[in-house]
């Protein structure tokens, strides 16, 4: 999810670093991917994605600050850890980094379906 206050900062096509909560990056480093779309439309914070046409809601609703959607492609779908190749599964929670950005923003913990997408899509494919 991403920040009200930084949405002027991230486009489309930017890098991200990902760091999975299940593996430390200090031990197991990090993912590389690209952001592929960024929402137009804000939902909030703590409400799964609206459909279309679902209530517009203000910057500060009772739900909670409003949030912007965003859908990221990996360079891979699977890390190393103990000398092993694990594959990612959709739920995984996981905090981006936006890397081209003036400022380095994490995105909350959604899970990694949520900011990913299913199925994962490789090197940008749509």
């Amino acid at each position: 999810m991403l920040l009200n206050r930084d949405k002027g900062f991230v486009r489309e096509g930017q890098e991200v670093r990902i760091k999975l909560e299940a593996f430390p990056f200090t031990r197991y480093g990090t993912l590389n991917g690209k952001i592929l779309t960024v929402s137009n439309d804000a939902i909030p914070a703590g409400a799964p994605q609206q459909a279309s046409g679902a209530k517009q809601e203000t910057a500060h609703d009772a739900a909670g600050p409003l949030v912007f959607t965003m859908r990221i492609a990996l360079d891979e779908t699977s890390t190393r850890v103990e000398d092993e190749d694990v594959t990612l599964t959709p739920g995984m929670s996981m905090t981006a980094e936006v890397k081209s950005a003036p400022f380095r923003q994490a995105l909350t913990e959604r899970g990694l379906a949520w900011a990913v997408g299913i199925p994962f899509k490789q090197n940008g494919g749509a």
